[in-house]
């Protein structure tokens, strides 16, 4: 409703949530992230929904929650299987089988079969220099 309200057609209405997107990931602000997530998600673009799992499994701006982390990881699956672009590199190819894998730990806990590597179903992260 709220995006409704804002009077924007849905293409511009999804680039604005692109670039907030973009710019909460530059601030560190979960928030505007998650925000921005959720509406290119209600946008009928349902592989950002990889982003409300990270949050999600992370507690980044929400509380932990692993179940509905997953269920967010599958719902992005679902869109790469059905041939959806990737919201996040789309040259890697292993990508899906990343999230697969992050999901099963989440759903079961660390497993070196599913590419876990016995951290308790933390998701990797990178630092990224200036």
């Amino acid at each position: 409703e709220i995006a409704a309200d804002t009077g924007m057609p849905p293409d511009e209405l999804g680039g604005t949530a692109l670039v907030c997107l973009g710019v909460g990931y530059r601030a560190e602000a979960p928030g505007t992230v998650l925000g921005a997530a959720l509406v290119l998600v209600g946008l009928d673009t349902p592989v950002y929904g990889e982003v409300v799992g990270h949050h999600l499994a992370l507690g980044l701006g929400v509380p932990t929650e692993p179940v509905l982390a997953s269920q967010w990881y599958d719902s992005a699956l679902d869109a790469l299987e059905a041939g959806a672009d990737p919201a996040f590199l789309p040259m890697m190819a292993t990508r899906p089988a990343l999230l697969r894998a992050q999901t099963g730990r989440l759903d079961n806990g660390p497993s070196k079969a599913a590419g876990g590597s016995g951290d308790g179903g933390k998701l990797p992260s990178f630092g990224i220099t200036k």
